[in-house]
C-alpha cells in the first residue's frame, strides 16, 4: 500500500513538474508577444505622425539644423497640427525632429506666435525609443552635387538648408534600433517636381 502511494506521488510530481514547464514557457511567450505588439504600435504610430506632418507642412518650411549640444542636425518645419484643446498649439505650429540624451527620436512642438513661444512651455513626444542611430536623407532637385544623384533633375540630400525655396518631394528616414535597419519613407503633399517611387528605385 505504501509502495503504490510512493508511485503515486512521483507521478504526480513528474506530472506537475511539466504542468509549471509548460505554463512558464506559455507565460514568456506571451511577454514576447506582448513585447513584439508594442514595438510594432511604436512604429506604427512614428509612420502616422510623421506622416501626418509632411503631409501637412507649409512650403518651403523645411529644413535640418544641427543646434548647440546635438551629434546630429534636427529636422524642422512648420505643419498645420490641426484642432488642439490649447489653441496656442493649433494650426500652424513649429516642429523638430531630433534625437534626445535619452536615445529616443523625439518630436517638439512649439507655438508660431512669438509671445505665445516665449510664455508657453514646448510639448515634446516620444515616436521611437532606444535609438542607436538615425539618417535623414531628402530627395529635391538637383541644385547642388547631393551625395547621391537620380538623374539630370534629382538628388539626394543629406542637408536641407533654410534658404532653398521649396520643400523636398520626399523624405527618406532610416533608424538603426537594436542592432536592426528600419526604412520609413515620406511623401508631401504636392511634390515638385513629380516623383513616383516603386520598390528598387526611383523615378521622375
Amino acid at each position: 500500500m505504501l509502495l503504490e502511494i510512493l508511485i503515486g506521488l512521483a507521478l504526480m510530481s513528474i506530472l506537475f513538474s511539466f504542468l509549471f514547464t509548460s505554463m512558464a514557457k506559455s507565460a514568456q511567450f506571451e511577454i514576447k508577444i506582448d513585447k513584439a505588439k508594442a514595438e510594432l504600435l511604436e512604429r506604427q504610430h512614428l509612420q502616422t505622425r510623421l506622416q501626418d506632418l509632411f503631409l501637412t507642412a507649409h512650403d518651403a518650411s523645411l529644413y535640418t539644423k544641427k543646434l548647440p549640444g546635438d551629434k546630429k542636425e534636427s529636422l524642422i518645419a512648420v505643419f498645420d497640427h490641426g484642432i488642439d484643446p490649447d489653441p496656442a498649439f493649433s494650426g500652424p505650429i513649429l516642429a523638430r525632429i531630433y534625437l534626445d540624451d535619452d536615445r529616443n527620436l523625439s518630436l517638439a512642438l512649439w507655438p508660431l506666435d512669438p509671445e505665445e513661444k516665449k510664455t508657453r512651455p514646448w510639448r515634446s513626444e516620444i515616436l521611437l525609443s532606444h535609438i542607436d542611430d538615425f539618417e535623414f536623407h531628402l530627395l529635391g532637385k538637383k541644385i547642388e552635387p547631393g551625395i547621391a544623384p537620380v538623374n539630370a533633375h534629382l538628388a539626394w540630400y543629406d542637408h536641407w538648408p533654410e534658404t532653398r525655396e521649396e520643400n523636398p518631394s520626399m523624405v527618406r528616414l532610416t533608424i538603426r534600433q537594436k542592432g536592426a535597419a528600419l526604412s520609413y519613407a515620406f511623401f508631401f503633399s504636392s511634390p515638385e517636381p513629380l516623383v513616383t517611387y516603386w520598390e528598387g528605385g526611383y523615378r521622375s
